[in-house]
């Protein structure tokens, strides 16, 4: 059985250790809380209502355990490294952001082709590639100007709850 999951979480860790700001570590903690906090809200709207993507579990997982590790995990580390190598100029950061959003749409096909992720009402790897581009650029902009990132990323998740028939 292929262990998704925990290869993640040890590639975002081996990541995080490799290319981590760790000097400035303290920096970008608020808006490593921060996303950790969205993706947590995420789960709590998906409870009530629908998943439109769910994380499936492994041997040594569950569902539960598996998003816990994403979100506890995975998640954060991915974000650390990609605040700490973030560009200068501004075509760099455009194709830093690229990059990144390249990365995970990779590692989610990978996932849904090994049956650890499935989607649900109209989610497909489209919208995830959407949603990256949006968690992406807040995250940035809650790095830099985190009061300017919760209404913008309010609004970004009024507009995914509006057309995936949460609200």
């Amino acid at each position: 059985m292929v262990h998704i999951h925990i290869a993640i979480a040890l590639w975002a860790i081996f990541a995080a250790l490799r290319w981590g700001d760790w000097k400035n570590f303290k920096d970008y903690y608020p808006t490593l809380l921060f996303v950790i906090a969205c993706h947590l809200l995420y789960k709590v709207f998906a409870f009530d209502q629908h998943h439109i993507w769910r994380l499936q579990g492994e041997v040594f997982l569950n569902h539960l355990g598996a998003y816990l590790l994403h979100v506890f995990v995975i998640l954060p580390m991915a974000i650390f490294v990609y605040l700490s190598t973030y560009p200068v100029t501004w075509l760099k950061q455009c194709l830093h952001i690229i990059k990144w959003i390249l990365i995970f749409v990779v590692v989610e096909l990978i996932g849904w082709k090994y049956g650890r992720i499935a989607y649900h009402h109209g989610w497909t790897i489209w919208w995830s590639g959407l949603f990256n581009l949006n968690m992406f650029i807040v995250t940035r902009i809650h790095y830099k100007h985190y009061l300017w990132a919760l209404p913008l990323g309010a609004c970004c998740t009024f507009f995914f709850l509006i057309v995936f028939d949460y609200v």
